[in-house]
């Protein structure tokens, strides 16, 4: 699933620091994190603060991060258990839906 966050008050798209679809360094979910780490930016940039409410919004209902695309999130899928895999200490066993060979 793709997403983004909306100003509730404007309606407008909030900055996440990328365009969805653009696959470049800003697509990377830690490109901010990485930044504040080096000084590059302050631990008020908006960029930064709407990403960790969007990753702390979707990680606290279980869902998990495509780490190359800050925008994609899955839940279980067969990304979803690969992801958990490699990021968790008690990853999905297996994907409870995904692919259907069509009719």
């Amino acid at each position: 699933m793709d997403l983004s966050l909306r100003n509730r008050d404007s309606g407008n798209y909030c900055d996440l620091g990328g365009r969805f679809e653009d696959i470049n360094d800003l697509a990377a979910t830690d490109c901010f994190e990485r930044r504040l780490a080096a000084g590059v930016i302050g631990g008020d940039d908006t960029r930064l603060r709407y990403r960790r409410l969007l990753h702390w919004a979707m990680s606290s209902e279980g869902f998990e991060n495509d780490p190359f695309t800050f925008w994609h999130y899955d839940w279980g899928s067969q990304l979803y258990v690969k992801m958990t895999r490699a990021l968790r200490e008690k990853p999905a066993k297996a994907a409870w839906y995904g692919y259907i060979t069509p009719p």
